[in-house]
């Protein structure tokens, strides 16, 4: 994953943090959004710094999985515990 962020063109990364810095506020969208959802986050995320958590607990029928020995990208970093989390979710739905 670092290589990957070290080779990326100093102008999409600028622009990726910018988008961060610049997006809206969507607290209101996600309290109203009455259906069940999943967010997923790595246990070492450097990036998250709690909103994870907040977003999980703003979701009427959120859910929270927090996904072991990974940062920003768990579907790449841990893609067995990734796809069982997305699993058990979504075998909920069914």
């Amino acid at each position: 994953m670092l290589e990957m962020i070290q080779a990326s063109p100093l102008e999409g990364a600028t622009a990726a943090m910018r988008g961060r810095a610049e997006r809206n506020d969507f607290t209101e969208t996600l309290k109203n959004f009455d259906k069940p959802a999943l967010v997923i986050a790595g246990d070492n995320d450097a990036f998250d710094g709690g909103a994870a958590q907040r977003m999980a607990e703003l979701l009427p029928h959120g859910e929270l999985a927090v996904i072991s020995n990974s940062g920003h990208t768990p579907n790449m970093e841990n893609p067995t515990e990734f796809d069982a989390a997305l699993g058990a979710f979504l075998s909920k739905l069914a």
